[in-house]
């Protein structure tokens, strides 16, 4: 019996390595969708810009990985580019791991039962969903604690007819809420400003030291961190986006406590 020898075109056997990068290629697909889906609602920011990058850069490394392997064989060049991209590349994912856990953390770091503070409602643009949400965070938390004072914090940015302090006060005592409860502190543009203001008007007013902070989950940490530069305490009382725009605010808030890592502020 004689075997027959095929020197025609033979396809390449598919193997572990294939299966996990079509694996790879899915998850990264639908990340690099989910921090586009912003867009459709008119939003549009850095976090979404860097992810974009980030996303898009992985997806076409996997996507021409085969043709990349043969370029990093036979050149000098290839394998240069590739290590620092590969470096360059596992610095970012690691370091935001790294920031993400602690962002988890910081997040969930709830008041205990019976923990007394001060509220501080960090501002975010006027009429901004973001807003909103930290709003109804904050009426919530002051009606089951009736007892809780508030800061409300943010300065007047540009296209706001009132400053940010200004419409969650206003917000709060049309909800409910007794004025006399309510401090304003509307000259801060940052977070870091928020909290160093923050501390004044504690300080000025017999205040807890101790932080009750309303904010979007993803905000926690730099806050935590502003917080205690003032030499306070926190704890978290978050508000969640929705789920289609979350990830492309996680992205932007990992950039900027990057930065704050980097540059500090």
């Amino acid at each position: 019996m004689k075997i027959e020898r095929h020197n025609g075109f033979q396809p390449d056997r598919t193997t572990a390595g294939d299966v996990i990068r079509i694996i790879l290629i899915g998850i990264v697909g639908f990340l690099l969708i989910w921090t586009i889906l912003p867009v459709f609602a008119g939003i549009f920011h850095t976090g979404m810009a860097g992810g974009m990058v980030l996303f898009g850069g992985i997806l076409a490394i996997l996507l021409c990985w085969k043709k990349m392997k043969r370029w990093i064989k036979r050149s000098v060049t290839g394998k240069i580019v590739t290590a620092v991209v590969g470096v360059l590349l596992a610095a970012v994912l690691v370091s935001s791991s790294i920031l993400s856990v602690q962002m988890v953390t910081a997040a969930n770091n709830t008041p205990q039962e019976g923990e007394e503070g001060t509220v501080v409602v960090l501002g975010a643009k006027v009429e901004s969903l973001s807003l909103k949400r930290r709003m109804d965070a904050a009426l919530q938390y002051l009606k089951e604690h009736p007892e809780a004072m508030c800061v409300a914090s943010g300065g007047q940015g540009e296209n706001e007819s009132i400053s940010e302090a200004e419409a969650i006060r206003d917000y709060l005592v049309q909800n409910g809420i007794e004025e006399q409860r309510i401090f304003v502190e509307d000259q801060s543009a940052n977070t870091e400003e928020n909290l160093r203001n923050t501390k004044q008007v504690v300080d000025q007013n017999g205040l807890s030291n101790h932080l009750i902070v309303v904010t979007d989950d993803y905000h926690q940490l730099r806050a935590k961190w502003n917080a205690q530069k003032q030499g306070m305490t926190v704890s978290a009382y978050s508000s969640r986006p929705q789920i289609f725009i979350w990830l492309s605010y996680w992205e932007r808030e990992l950039m900027a406590l990057a930065y704050t890592v980097c540059f500090g502020g």
